[in-house]
């Protein structure tokens, strides 16, 4: 049955027959190697047998099997494969039921030589030709044209590995339009053209039907109750499902994981940025400028931080205070009696230029005593074995002791007024003799003496 639809000068017609869905019986082959035996076996059918060879880009080679190669319901048939290396074919195999009644194969690929035999592996050259320039899409119309050659009406074989084949009897004219494509996408198939006069139109390269955005043809095809239209075959593992949800569903996973890869990637970046200035700064080595190992230099090229410690004053103890204090009374009472000895300003500067500030003398004897008891104390705890060694390098504590007068247990000794020679007398003041007698005996015994050392 024929439906033909004219628009303009172009024809286009569409053919409808029920496919083969379950094959009348099935065959198994050999792998194919080049120029060596190809073995087939099969069960049931009707004789006789042909053997289909079906290279895509040459010929159609159509072999007959000897009937004495069936019998008991089964069949065995062995031929030389006239096939180069490298070069892919199919094979089906009919009986008197129909063409391809047994199914067709999986696509090889032709290998190596296994036996080295030899042989003409040179395509024949077809009767006629025919054209298929366009793609396969889903749904789409599809056209085979240009075959003016061949003997009219011809019959279009479309050969899709391990399934049931595609016939189709376009009318009388030069070109046919296969519309729409009701094949999922993804399925591969090679035509083949035969006139009425069974000469061999040769066959197409592997077309592989590619995804449209129109599936109507599908979806009407599979809610039918009717038969499926030629061209429409009931949907295996082996084919690429019509549904775009797992193509979706992917799409959408495989995006989410960008995303989270993504996103960890920044996070490590960022977490990288602020955590690198507080790791370089803690791994860097303290400043101490006492050098760690006693007794050894610092290393060339060291560098360290100055880290500011807490300084601790270590109060005397109350009898280390009452000795200094008794001391300063001590040294309060030799002053006094040094002076009413008055010693003269000549041998009191020769003393003091006697002992030079660098050297402690007898003129600085309450300076540097108190000084020398508290320089001795501050060295004594810097220097003990047992602290730390940055701790020999604190400076020495200064201190001050203020004693009060009312602590001295001497009573105030009460010293004659002094006057200096060379002072005029007061106008207006009556003097006598014998102050002054006393007062030049006591000038001329120590001049200059008018303040206390």
């Amino acid at each position: 049955m024929f439906f033909v639809a004219r628009w303009g000068s172009a024809v286009y017609l569409s053919a409808f027959l029920v496919p083969l869905v379950v094959n009348a019986f099935n065959f198994t082959n050999t792998n194919p190697t080049q120029c060596d035996d190809l073995t087939i076996q099969w069960t049931g059918g009707q004789p006789p047998f042909n053997l289909l060879v079906i290279p895509p880009g040459q010929i159609l080679r159509n072999i007959t099997i000897p009937p004495a190669a069936f019998a008991n319901n089964a069949g065995t048939f062995t031929t030389q494969l006239a096939l180069a290396e490298h070069q892919r074919v199919l094979f089906a195999l009919s009986d008197a039921t129909g063409v391809t009644a047994g199914g067709t194969s999986a696509l090889f690929d032709v290998g190596a030589s296994i036996s080295g035999a030899q042989c003409n592996t040179t395509s024949p050259t077809a009767d006629f030709f025919f054209s298929t320039d366009n793609d396969l899409f889903q749904c789409q119309p599809f056209p085979f044209s240009q075959y003016p050659n061949a003997v009219q009406p011809v019959t279009i074989i479309g050969f899709i590995p391990q399934s049931p084949p595609l016939i189709f009897h376009p009318p009388i004219g030069d070109s046919f339009s296969w519309n729409p494509v009701n094949l999922t996408a993804g399925t591969s198939i090679a035509f083949y053209m035969t006139d009425s006069q069974g000469r061999n139109g040769g066959i197409a390269n592997i077309e592989v039907i590619r995804l449209s955005n129109d599936q109507s043809c599908l979806t009407t095809a599979s809610s039918s109750g009717n038969p499926l239209p030629t061209g429409t075959l009931q949907p295996d593992s082996t084919r690429v499902p019509s549904s775009h949800t797992p193509l979706v569903a992917g799409v959408v996973a495989g995006a989410a994981a960008l995303i989270l890869v993504l996103a960890f990637a920044l996070f490590c970046v960022r977490r990288r940025r602020n955590q690198g200035p507080t790791e370089k700064r803690s791994s860097r080595k303290p400043i101490d400028p006492v050098y760690e190992h006693a007794g050894s230099p610092a290393p060339e090229g060291a560098s360290y931080l100055m880290i500011p410690t807490q300084y601790t004053v270590t109060p005397l103890s109350e009898a280390e205070t009452m000795s200094a204090r008794s001391r300063k009374r001590q040294m309060m009472l030799e002053d006094r009696a040094e002076n009413q000895s008055f010693p003269s300003d000549t041998s009191r500067i020769q003393s003091m230029t006697q002992y030079p500030p660098s050297t402690p003398g007898p003129s600085s004897q309450f300076g540097t005593s108190g000084h020398s008891i508290l320089s001795g104390y501050s060295s004594m705890v810097a220097t003990s074995p047992d602290s730390d060694p940055r701790s020999q390098y604190k400076p020495s504590p200064r201190l001050i002791i203020h004693t009060d007068i009312a602590e001295s247990s001497a009573e105030p000794l009460e010293l004659p007024p002094q006057y200096s020679e060379g002072r005029m007398p007061i106008p207006g003041m009556v003097t006598s003799e014998e102050p002054d007698t006393t007062l030049s005996q006591n000038s001329s015994s120590r001049p200059g003496k008018n303040f206390r050392s």
